[in-house]
């Protein structure tokens, strides 16, 4: 970790991907309480998906208003729906990249899934 952070420290920009891809299940529920979230490397739980910045709740989509459901929805994930619903983007905060780990809850039952990419750390 440390000759990551020294690259992390030393590049003009640093980027990684991520995306979930839901169906009956959430990044979110409707109480706003994440059930999938990444981990930064100084092991801090992280509210933020894909674009959104590291201090934002929630998606891109959820800052510009554009969310599938709703105006006040955080995430295009952020109900359950019998439809393939899709979050992603890069993280780019340098001061908690990595991603370190992933965490997806609700997808105890039978017709909830998540689907996961998380991508390579990208400096330059």
């Amino acid at each position: 970790m440390d000759a990551i952070v020294t690259i992390l420290n030393h590049s003009e920009s640093c980027r990684q991907y991520i995306r979930a891809t839901c169906f009956n299940t959430h990044i979110y529920d409707n109480d706003g309480d994440h059930t999938a979230y990444w981990v930064s490397r100084q092991g801090v739980v992280m509210p933020n998906w894909g674009n959104a910045p590291s201090d934002v709740v929630g998606c891109l989509c959820g800052i510009n208003r554009t969310c599938h459901y709703s105006v006040d929805a955080l995430c295009n994930c952020y109900r359950s729906s019998d439809m393939w619903l899709t979050d992603d983007g890069y993280l780019t905060d340098r001061d908690r990249l990595p991603v370190t780990r992933l965490h997806f809850g609700d997808t105890g039952g039978s017709n909830e899934k998540m689907k996961f990419e998380l991508g390579f750390l990208e400096c330059e």
